[in-house]
């Protein structure tokens, strides 16, 4: 396509704005939608929790930040034409060390092996940046005016850039979902934190801290426990010794603040908490602590405790107490019935029954372990079941 206005400068102008309108919609996307919760837990830390990251703002004004760089950059190294594009590379080259950082770098207040590197790109652009001056004729033709022949090429270089700085992420899924979901809470939405990484299998304990306390904020603990990989046993519900405030924005401390009190250093494990806390003759939320203290038991697989704690915070005695439950409970309480010789269609919820005769004809239809484990957690991947390994 050919320009109507043969005029070199506004060529170059249009080359400019074409290139700086997609670096600014990139750099604006990439930090909000993506890097917002890095750059947040980054901010935190290294001012010890004084100031505050917000992302729609923050991601405004490193844009502007950036692009006054590469314009600072464009004057000093007087590319134009087909290479304008990297007058962008120190831009990109900062957007990519901001968002290089991971758990580990955040905590130690580094920027790991940037150090050396971005010195030794820098020199390497300079260097780059001299040769196309004296080998290369990088300005635009008199007379020669065709727009793709410009800006193919400096789009080119920019999605080279693009791709190169996105390949520098290196912070891990799960440590991306932990800071989605504290973003959430503190924001109170629940449901949204509940839901993050609902569909990936990796996990960690403080991830699922933060899940379980949605849960319990929208009294969905006991129903949805075993939608997550649960390997943690309880304290996959409350880790105590996750009370840093300086390294999170939301941890352990504000959990227990919401249940009503703060462990002392006695309290070492979160059955022991929770059986403290039940104690107390006043709770902010009684029910929610109950449901912490029995899926506690549920997730570290003590059965019998189970039963016998469940009637002190359920009504359980007759067919539709127990078909009101929590899922968790109703596929608990059907174990007890099949293991004391009931047949399992006699349990009162006939949904639950069923997915237990379901379960245990399935383990029984397989006999290859590995196949049998595999089918079982596609099928079964989110009960109670599974979680106890029966018949695996």
């Amino acid at each position: 396509m050919s320009y109507n206005n043969p005029i070199p400068h506004t060529t170059a102008g249009v080359i400019r704005l074409a290139c700086s309108l997609l670096f600014a919609l990139f750099c604006f996307t990439y930090l909000f939608c993506l890097q917002g919760d890095l750059l947040a837990e980054a901010q935190h830390v290294f001012s010890n929790g004084v100031t505050t990251y917000y992302r729609g703002t923050g991601a405004v004004i490193i844009t502007i930040a950036l692009i006054a760089v590469q314009r600072g950059v464009a004057r000093i190294t007087r590319l134009e034409g087909r290479f304008y594009a990297l007058t962008f590379f120190p831009s990109m080259l900062i957007l990519a060390m901001l968002t290089s950082m991971t758990r580990e770098t955040i905590a130690d207040f580094t920027f790991g092996g940037w150090y050396w590197a971005c010195p030794l790109l820098l020199a390497l652009y300079a260097l780059v940046v001299w040769g196309l001056h004296h080998y290369s004729d990088q300005h635009i033709v008199d007379g020669d005016y065709t727009m793709s022949r410009y800006l193919w090429p400096n789009f080119l270089t920019l999605f080279v850039m693009i791709v190169l700085c996105g390949a520098c992420h290196k912070a891990g899924d799960v440590f991306m979902y932990e800071l989605r979901a504290e973003r959430y809470l503190l924001k109170e939405q629940y449901a949204s934190a509940a839901d993050v990484g609902r569909e990936s299998l990796p996990t960690s304990c403080r991830l699922n801290n933060l899940r379980c306390y949605a849960l319990v904020r929208q009294g969905q603990l006991a129903e949805h426990l075993f939608d997550y990989p649960q390997p943690y046993g309880s304290e996959g519900l409350i880790d105590l010794t996750d009370t840093c405030s300086r390294l999170h924005r939301f941890n352990a401390k504000d959990i227990c603040g919401y249940l009503g009190a703060l462990p002392n250093s006695l309290v070492s494990t979160p059955e022991q908490y929770f059986m403290i806390m039940l104690k107390m003759d006043s709770l902010p939320d009684r029910q929610a602590v109950a449901d912490y203290y029995l899926c506690g038991l549920l997730l570290d697989k003590k059965m019998h405790e189970f039963r016998r704690a469940l009637p002190r915070f359920y009504d359980c005695h007759t067919a539709s107490d127990i078909v009101e439950l929590p899922r968790a409970y109703k596929e608990a309480l059907i174990l007890d019935h099949a293991f004391n010789g009931s047949h399992p269609v006699a349990f009162p919820d006939t949904v639950v029954g069923e997915r237990y005769k379901e379960y245990c004809a399935l383990a029984d239809e397989l006999t290859d372990s590995t196949t049998r484990s595999n089918n079982l957690h596609r099928e079964f991947g989110t009960t109670l079941w599974w979680h106890l390994g029966l018949k695996q």
